[in-house]
């Protein structure tokens, strides 16, 4: 399930990188996806790795999920060249949507409900679930 959903996210933040037609708003959009890209993958590959140990098939899944966002990217780029600039910019902001939708539910439900199953070390990882949220809004404000 994290795995589809992680897939479905990525594809729709691409989404919303390749519609976006402002250079610095792109970059902007760029530097928030490498943020928590690597993050996400990590999170991905421990959960895969409890479910398929080793072989071809988590490599197959890893492979599949590295691809996800520069397909979204190429989507995106098709949208926005058959898209009129006036509805580009709609467009933009449902993808934007849909991908913080998308993140919030895997965050929430998905990587911190199982982390916080357990009381080992509350203190540390609220910490670090404190510092991800700082560094988001750092990003958020910036972009």
């Amino acid at each position: 399930m994290l795995f589809l959903i992680l897939s479905i996210h990525s594809i729709i933040t691409g989404i919303s990188l390749g519609i976006e037609p402002a250079g610095v708003a792109a970059m902007a959009l760029l530097l928030a996806v490498l943020a928590h890209k690597g993050t996400a993958a990590f999170a991905l590959g421990l959960k895969v790795r409890e479910v398929t140990p080793g072989g071809s098939m988590y490599i197959r899944q890893m492979v599949g999920f590295a691809l996800t966002t520069p397909l979204g990217v190429l989507i995106g780029l098709y949208l926005m060249l058959q898209l009129p600039e006036s509805d580009s910019a709609f467009f933009e902001g449902i993808f934007d949507a849909i991908a913080a939708g998308t993140f919030l539910y895997v965050a929430v439900f998905e990587i911190l409900a199982d982390e916080f199953k357990e009381a080992q070390q509350v203190t540390w990882k609220s910490i670090a679930m404190g510092a991800g949220i700082a560094l988001m809004a750092v990003v958020a404000i910036w972009t």
